[in-house]
């Protein structure tokens, strides 16, 4: 574990990670109450880190974390591949694929879905919510937090009930 320096009533330390393909260096500050807690989350933070599943919430956009996932989770060449990623264009041309991850919340998404709404109809809004969920799902599962209010907004598509 690295070294782990108290401040107030919580211990915190720094992971160094790279990545192997860039060369790019981050370090993220970890910070638990205990430093068995601690040594949990750092451990988390690796692993996370060493699958692909970890993302810097206060930097990555909408738009940059749907181009990471739909290259990781989806499968070239297929008729639903086309789809949405004509689906993925739509919000990442929208103003809502600027906004970072850590600042995403449930108004954003729900007011974009209704925007949508009044354009189109309910089954299209659906198939352009479908993929966003999934990808804030994922993106909720491996950093706890980052746009969980906005999931539960994909959720609903407009004003209709599913």
């Amino acid at each position: 574990m690295p070294k782990a320096e108290k401040r107030g009533s919580a211990y915190t330390t720094r992971v160094s990670l790279t990545d192997s393909d860039t060369g790019r260096r981050i370090q993220p500050r970890v910070t638990a109450r205990t430093k068995r807690e601690l040594d949990a989350k750092v451990a988390d933070l690796k692993a996370r880190w060493n699958n692909g599943s970890f993302i810097e919430s206060s930097t990555m956009t909408l738009c940059e974390y749907m181009n990471d996932w739909f290259g990781k989770y989806r499968k070239a060449g297929s008729t639903r591949y086309t789809r949405e990623l004509a689906i993925k264009n739509k919000i990442n041309s929208h103003r809502i694929g600027s906004i970072p991850l850590g600042k995403l919340k449930h108004s954003h998404i729900q007011d974009w879905i209704d925007e949508l709404a009044a354009l189109y109809a309910p089954s299209y809004v659906e198939q352009i919510a479908v993929p966003l969920r999934l990808a804030l799902r994922r993106a909720v599962k491996t950093d706890r937090g980052t746009a969980a209010a906005g999931v539960a907004a994909c959720r609903e598509s407009g004003r209709h009930s599913n």
